[in-house]
């Protein structure tokens, strides 16, 4: 079997103001088929998993702000997959084998804001903010390893250099919704 693909990009870029910076992009993905190396028998070896697409939309907007004191990142996505690829694990009679299947077609759209600012030289304080919506077309099987939404904020604050190098502290507050390990709808969520 042989698989190929050709894939595009295209962008627009506007230089706004000195401090804000706009974009838009509109791409093609491609990952090959294949075989499953893993298999347990013969025959697993032998079953092919199709290739993956992808077409992605994405705008975004990155802005300083007071003088460059607050520096902000937005992006709003979405993401269209054609026979997605995933790993699954499955059971076979001499244990357990992971092996690459395609699961669907899906749908991904979403968002992230980032901040950060330093308001002292020495101190840089930041955080973002995620927004994740991931639905296949054609299941109802939960997305693997896809939180709907994740935050985190963090502190960093870093010593004048010394001759041997740099010292800094940083302490960061990360948190993520309920995530999925296994494709099922009937599967436990994990925190």
């Amino acid at each position: 079997d042989d698989w190929n693909a050709l894939t595009w990009l295209a962008s627009l870029e506007l230089q706004a103001t000195d401090d804000m910076f706009l974009y838009a992009k509109a791409s093609t993905g491609y990952r090959s088929g294949g075989f499953n190396g893993r298999g347990t028998s013969i025959g697993a070896l032998e079953i092919p998993f199709d290739e993956e697409f992808v077409t992605s939309y994405e705008v975004g907007a990155k802005a300083d702000w007071f003088d460059s004191l607050l520096r902000t990142n937005l992006a709003l996505f979405y993401l269209k997959y054609q026979d997605r690829q995933t790993t699954e694990l499955r059971s076979t009679s001499t244990g357990i084998a992971s092996v690459i299947v395609n699961s669907g077609n899906a749908d991904i759209s979403g968002g992230e804001l980032e901040i950060w600012s330093e308001p002292i030289p020495a101190l840089r304080l930041g955080g973002s903010t995620g927004w994740n919506w991931f639905r296949f077309r054609d299941s109802s099987d939960d997305p693997i390893n896809s939180p709907a939404f994740m935050y985190s904020m963090y502190g960093e604050y870093s010593l004048p250099p010394f001759d041997f190098g740099q010292l800094s502290a940083r302490l960061e507050l990360q948190y993520q919704s309920q995530n999925f390990s296994t494709a099922t709808s009937s599967c436990t969520a994990a925190s």
